[in-house]
C-alpha cells in the first residue's frame, strides 16, 4: 500500500469515526463495555498508521481534530483497563501509541496525565514498563512522547496514579481506570502539573 494511500484511508476513517462523535458521544465512551466498537475502530485506525513512516504519523497527529484527539485520550485509558483485565501488555503500547499522536494539542498535560493509568497497568500485568514507553516515545515526535519517554524514569511519588486524577476500582472483569477529571482547583493536581512540562 503506497504512503498516499495509507494517509488518504487514515483521514477517511477519522473522518467517518468523527462523525458519529457528539460530545455526548464521547462521554458516554469512557465508560462503555470494554471491549466496544469505538474501541475496535480507533485499534484500526491505528494499525494503519503503525504503515506509516514517522514523519507521516506526525503529520496525521498535526490533522487531528479536537474530537477525535480526545477519543483517543480515553481509548488510551480504556487501553491500560483492558491490559490490566487481559494481562496483555500490547493494549497499554496501543494506549502509549494513541497518546504520542497528540502532537498539536492546546495544552498537552491533558495529555500528559493519561500516561499515568498506562504506566500503572504495566505494573499490574508484571511488564517492563520501558521498553513499551520507548517504542511509543518513538511512534511520533510530540510533547506527549517526550512525556511517556521520561515517565519510567519518574521519581515514585511523581508517578502516583491519583495525582494525575485517576482511581482504580473493581477486580477481574470488572476492573476500570476511572478519570476523576481533575480540576485545577485541585491543590495537588495543581502542585503535579506545575512540575509537568509545557508548550511555551
Amino acid at each position: 500500500m503506497s504512503e498516499e494511500r495509507t494517509a488518504s484511508d487514515t483521514g477517511s476513517m477519522l473522518s467517518a469515526i468523527g462523525a458519529t462523535l457528539t460530545p455526548g458521544r464521547l462521554r458516554a465512551y469512557a465508560t462503555e463495555e470494554i471491549p466496544s466498537d469505538l474501541d475496535d475502530r480507533l485499534l484500526q485506525v491505528l494499525s494503519v498508521i503503525e504503515r506509516m513512516p514517522p514523519d507521516e504519523r506526525v503529520a496525521t497527529g498535526n490533522r487531528l481534530t479536537r474530537t477525535i484527539a480526545w477519543a483517543f485520550r480515553v481509548f488510551a485509558v480504556r487501553m491500560a483497563t483492558r491490559a490490566v483485565r487481559s494481562g496483555d501488555s500490547r493494549f497499554i503500547a496501543f494506549g502509549l501509541r494513541a497518546l504520542s499522536l497528540q502532537t498539536d494539542s492546546d495544552d498537552p498535560r491533558d495529555f500528559f496525565v493519561a500516561v499515568a493509568p498506562l504506566f500503572q497497568a504495566s505494573e499490574l500485568v508484571g511488564t517492563d514498563p520501558r521498553p513499551l514507553f520507548d517504542d511509543a516515545a518513538g511512534f511520533a515526535s510530540s510533547q506527549v512522547s517526550d512525556f511517556i519517554r521520561a515517565f519510567p524514569h519518574r521519581p515514585l511519588e511523581g508517578r502516583r496514579l491519583q495525582d494525575f486524577g485517576f482511581h482504580m476500582e473493581g477486580t477481574g472483569p470488572s476492573f476500570r481506570f476511572v478519570d476523576d477529571a481533575p480540576s485545577l482547583d485541585d491543590p495537588v493536581v495543581r502542585e503535579t502539573l506545575k512540575k509537568l512540562p509545557r508548550r511555551d
